[in-house]
């Protein structure tokens, strides 16, 4: 849409530059026929523009992110700037046309600040080149040249010559180069889309490979933990075969200690019958 409504502009940039060049003598004349068909026209074409540049500007902006981009303030200044220029030139096309070459210069400076902005936006996406400058700053000079023509009092109405001249040429520039900037415009945004399915397309496989890499950790330690798990069956299982072992020794060692010393348990339980027999004597 936006790229429609651009090469509208360029296009009526284009007659308008053409009509001043070709009827420029018409700006000392009474009837002026073609001259008030211009005003108008420049007018509808800083009013669609700037109308469509205020509403963007105003409108919030998401990314591919989801997160919302706040608009420069320049686009929202130089929405209203062509909207309220261009509702004058249509609401009193007769009058601005007493004083033609300051419309002209003043409509020609704002078509170059426009066109800066939007290099400078296209800037921040994509880096625009220097050299797109320079068509624009060339259009603003143009512009204030127009403004500041004298009055030619010898040969009255030969400056409003010249400043349809010098206005008809810088639009019909302006426009080319407007012209052959959008298939480079076109060519950006579908750059930018390709870089950003691109960037998509690698962020969705580092998020597959982490995803692959944390199953993979999940199963190594699921694996650890089992065998962990049988070490310690293992270990547990171990310790009870020595304790046993350690018992079945025990028992073993008692065993052989009672068959090679029989009486050493009667003799044990004697003496403390012995030991009391004594104590009852040597008592009485």
């Amino acid at each position: 849409m936006r790229k429609v409504i651009y090469a509208i502009v360029y296009l009526a940039a284009l007659i308008i530059g053409a009509v001043l060049l070709i009827f420029n003598h018409q700006v000392i004349e009474n009837t002026q026929p073609m001259l008030r068909p211009v005003i108008i026209a420049a007018g509808v074409i800083f009013v669609i523009p700037g109308l469509c540049l205020l509403i963007a500007s105003l409108v919030p902006h998401k990314d591919s992110n989801g997160i919302v981009v706040s608009r420069p303030w320049i686009s929202t200044v130089m929405g209203i700037l062509a909207l309220v220029w261009g509702v004058l030139m249509l609401i009193m096309p007769g009058g601005l046309l007493g004083y033609f070459n300051i419309t002209l210069g003043v409509s020609i400076i704002i078509a170059g600040i426009a066109q800066i902005t939007w290099i400078v936006k296209g800037r921040k996406v994509n880096g625009a080149p220097i050299w797109l400058y320079i068509i624009p700053l060339l259009t603003i000079a143009a512009g204030v040249w127009v403004l500041l023509i004298k009055k030619d009092y010898a040969d009255p109405g030969h400056e409003l010559i010249q400043g349809c001249i010098i206005a008809g040429i810088t639009l019909i520039v302006w426009a080319i180069n407007g012209f052959g900037s959008l298939p480079r415009r076109k060519k950006t945004l579908k750059d930018i889309e390709k870089e950003t399915r691109r960037l998509a397309e690698e962020q969705k496989k580092v998020v597959k490979d982490q995803a692959q890499e944390a199953k993979a950790r999940l199963e190594e330690a699921k694996a650890s933990t089992e065998a962990a798990r049988r070490n310690e069956e293992r270990a547990r299982q171990v310790a009870e075969d020595a304790n046993k072992q350690l018992e079945s020794v025990d028992e073993t060692h008692a065993e052989k200690a009672a068959e090679e010393h029989p009486d050493s348990e009667t003799s044990t339980e004697a003496e403390p019958e012995k030991k009391s027999l004594d104590e009852a004597e040597s008592a009485e």
